[in-house]
């Protein structure tokens, strides 16, 4: 099922995190200049982003201590993605992307030496895609808490311990037309690049419960990591 129905306000404090900013402050730490830089970028976004999500769903079979195995034998390799799933009853794969445009607007600009424009642009659309994926795990943790369920955290490859060529077996549960246009490299990069990929589990338990509150974040060290929950 495709999603196409998506909103975007732009967060200064979390743009400024992606930018290098400690994830600790409250405040955007941005200069005014790059304020104004920001603000002048942003009608390109609001034009050239054309946000999709695509999704399906799988049951588990069963979770080991290192692996989550689903009912069609696809298998996920990760310590904490079977700590986070093991009270799951199904999971749901999604593909997500903004499209190729502001890619394309991205490089039309650091052909024309206009390097500070580009990188401010490159870090707006990771924003922007990251946040049309934040607003569809949210939609579908109020589809199921209508239900007394909830929501495991999402997990993307090359994030935590799951490593990247597990991007495949996401793949492989869509046909090649519900990709929506995005393509794996050789190594198992997305093209377009501003596209985010991932798995989160359904759990037979309210938000408030011990289960769906597991976050991987709480036992790892990077502090300064921009995907930290």
């Amino acid at each position: 099922m495709v999603i196409t129905d998506f909103h975007h306000d732009l967060d200064m404090r979390r743009l400024a995190c992606f930018m290098g900013a400690p994830a600790q402050k409250k405040k955007s730490s941005m200069t005014d200049s790059v304020e104004r830089r920001v603000e002048g970028l942003t009608d390109r976004v609001d034009k050239l982003a054309a946000p999709r999500v695509n999704f399906r769903s799988e049951r588990v079979d069963c979770v080991t201590k290192k692996q989550v195995i689903l009912v069609n034998g696809t298998s996920f390799n990760s310590v904490k993605l079977a700590r986070t799933l093991k009270d799951a009853s199904m999971v749901f794969f999604f593909i997500a992307t903004i499209g190729p445009g502001l890619e394309k607007e991205i490089a039309r600009i650091m052909e024309k030496g206009r390097y500070a424009d580009a990188y401010v642009l490159d870090v707006m659309a990771s924003l922007t895609v990251e946040d049309v994926v934040d607003q569809f795990h949210r939609r579908m943790a109020s589809r199921f808490a209508r239900n007394g369920k909830s929501v495991t955290r999402r997990f993307s490859p090359g994030y935590c311990d799951l490593p990247l060529p597990e991007q495949k077996k996401i793949f492989d549960q869509f046909d090649k037309e519900n990709t929506l246009g995005v393509q794996l490299s050789d190594a198992f990069l997305m093209m377009p690049r501003k596209s985010v990929s991932g798995v989160f589990g359904v759990l037979d338990h309210p938000a408030e419960s011990p289960e769906a509150a597991y976050n991987p974040c709480d036992h790892c060290a990077k502090a300064d990591c921009i995907a930290r929950r």
